[in-house]
């Protein structure tokens, strides 16, 4: 009886395995079938808007039943995907013509954009990288664009909607993109926000400064994606933030963002308090006392390196970690190490030795900081 079960479970394995192997082979014989149709799609579409663009670089308009048919093959998924390949290539080209369709094609895109936000999440999120692969401002898609980033079901969703708005460069639709998320508690990867951010294709300082404007109405996470933003593009928040940093209501994810933005635009006050975190983090949290020495190589100075030095004792690792890095960084004489490396804390005279050691094997240079106004701490 068992030797029966063991056979079928066998023939069943076998059945599987078969299927699985036929299955390949059918993917494997249809993609020629698929990358043959997909040109003859590509090739199609290339006419048309072809024929669209020798007519606007005559300097004539363009023809309406031309754009009727592609608006009529923009409704097929597989075109929309093979229309995005032509207009990445004309836009990364920089073709004038292609830019005018473009301009001159808002009531298409209109339409199109009703159509597709009624189509499911994949389809939508499909159109909306055709809409990305622009790279240009199109007035008419926006009220789609920001029903798609507030989709919850699906990241492409809003990825591909907000890289639209990036491209296109306006600032209003950023702006108005990441109140919606917010009033909607629609949660997004931080590093997206802050790298999509850096990506904006218009004014950078002008976006920061409205999304300043509004920073009160954004979700936390949006919040610390723009101070990280602020911190990468060196705009100069520092008295705005600071006091952020001495409210006790302040999320304490959103201090640590705020340290860090201060370890790259340097400042005075912000450097006074990041002593005191070292010596006694706020709360009794090790992550301030961390984030501050790390932010700390930004300032050196005496004083800078007497508190590293003796944040080489902390009970935490981090700190102590943070704190050996920072010295060590700074590009010291040895015989600014030596109190540590001659002392009897075994743990920081570890910790340090490990970052000279690491230092000698790399050969990197000291650490340079960028961004941010100078400042001399004395």
């Amino acid at each position: 009886m068992t030797s029966g079960w063991i056979w079928a479970l066998l023939n069943l394995y076998l059945l599987i395995s078969l299927c699985a192997i036929l299955f390949d082979l059918w993917i494997m014989l249809t993609a020629s079938h698929r990358q043959r149709a997909r040109g003859r799609r590509e090739a199609r579409l290339k006419a048309l808007l072809e024929r669209q663009l020798s007519l606007l670089g005559q300097g004539r308009e363009q023809e309406e039943a031309t754009q009727h048919k592609l608006y009529r093959r923009l409704r097929s998924i597989g075109d929309v995907l093979a229309f995005c390949v032509l207009a990445d290539a004309y836009s990364a080209d920089g073709d004038a013509r292609f830019a005018l369709w473009v301009s001159r094609s808002g009531a298409m895109f209109g339409r199109l954009c009703q159509y597709y936000g009624r189509k499911q999440k994949m389809y939508r999120a499909s159109f909306a990288w055709l809409l990305a692969s622009c790279r240009q401002d199109i007035p008419a898609a926006l009220p789609f664009l920001l029903a798609c980033t507030a989709q919850r079901g699906s990241i492409y969703c809003r990825e591909n909607a907000l890289t639209a708005l990036y491209r296109g460069g306006s600032v209003k639709g950023v702006v108005q993109a990441l109140k919606r998320m917010s009033r909607e508690d629609v949660h997004h990867s931080q590093k997206l926000l802050c790298d999509g951010l850096l990506s904006f294709k218009g004014d950078r300082e002008e976006l920061c400064a409205q999304l300043w404007g509004q920073f009160g109405s954004f979700t936390p996470d949006i919040r610390l994606a723009l101070v990280d933003f602020m911190r990468l593009l060196g705009a100069d928040y520092c008295r705005e933030l600071l006091p952020l940093l001495d409210d006790p209501a302040t999320d304490d994810e959103l201090c640590y963002a705020i340290l860090r933005y201060y370890g790259r635009c340097r400042d005075e006050g912000a450097y006074r308090r990041m002593l005191a975190f070292l010596e006694k983090p706020r709360g009794g949290l090790w992550e301030y006392a961390a984030v501050s020495a790390s932010a700390l190589r930004a300032y050196p100075c005496g004083e800078t390196v007497s508190a590293l030095l003796e944040a080489l004792g902390a009970h935490n690792w981090y700190v102590r970690y943070n704190a050996a890095e920072s010295l060590v960084s700074m590009g010291l004489p040895e015989s600014a190490y030596r109190p540590a490396l001659e002392g009897e804390d075994r743990y920081a005279r570890e910790i340090l030795q490990y970052m000279l050691e690491r230092r000698q094997l790399s050969g990197a240079a000291p650490e340079t900081r960028k961004g941010g106004k100078s400042l001399v701490v004395s």
